[in-house]
């Protein structure tokens, strides 16, 4: 008992050290970090829950952006302009913008992830839509990180059940 209580007391006082540690320090090493990840490779793998056998494909894009916004302060959001290749049946082709809320003010392990873009297939090319996304990252500090995403495609916009498609997305980037 007396183990886990010192465990549990650790714990707390690890995460208030965090909110008392120097923010100019923060600051500096956001910034750099910022500018590490401006440009960045993302390589993962889809899965579509459209049918009962859930199929798993390879994604493959870049990105263009900002994650750490430092204006006045310790960063709070970020945002980047994604490209997406996925090689599912269909193959898919999509575009957007997505932003990040980090979850504590400086550098954290983790920040969660609001997208949205457009998307059309690239064999036919009769299919155009758009998507939605939400998830979390981990470890956008360094130059290798992950995201964990679940994805709605729409396409054509009329809400039928063959034209919605849901996806859990694990993407690795790479600056």
């Amino acid at each position: 008992m007396k183990k886990k209580l010192m465990l549990f007391v650790l714990l707390i006082v690890g995460i208030h050290s965090e909110s008392r540690a120097d923010p100019r320090e923060d600051y500096v090493i956001n910034y750099y970090l910022s500018y590490l990840q401006m440009f960045s490779l993302h390589v993962g793998s889809d899965s579509n829950f459209r049918s009962s056998d859930s199929s798993n494909s390879l994604i493959l894009g870049g990105s263009i952006g900002d994650i750490y916004v430092t204006r006045h302060g310790p960063p709070i959001y970020g945002w980047r302009l994604k490209y997406l290749y996925t090689f599912d049946k269909p193959r898919t082709q999509s575009f957007g913008l997505v932003n990040y809320l980090h979850l504590s003010h400086g550098i954290s392990a983790a920040a969660l992830i609001l997208g949205t873009g457009v998307l059309w297939e690239t064999q036919e090319q009769a299919r155009i839509g758009g998507y939605a996304e939400t998830g979390i990252t981990l470890w956008k500090i360094i130059p290798v990180n992950v995201d964990i995403l679940y994805r709605i495609n729409i396409y054509r916009f009329r809400n039928t059940s063959n034209d919605i498609s849901h996806h859990l997305n694990v993407v690795f980037t790479f600056f």
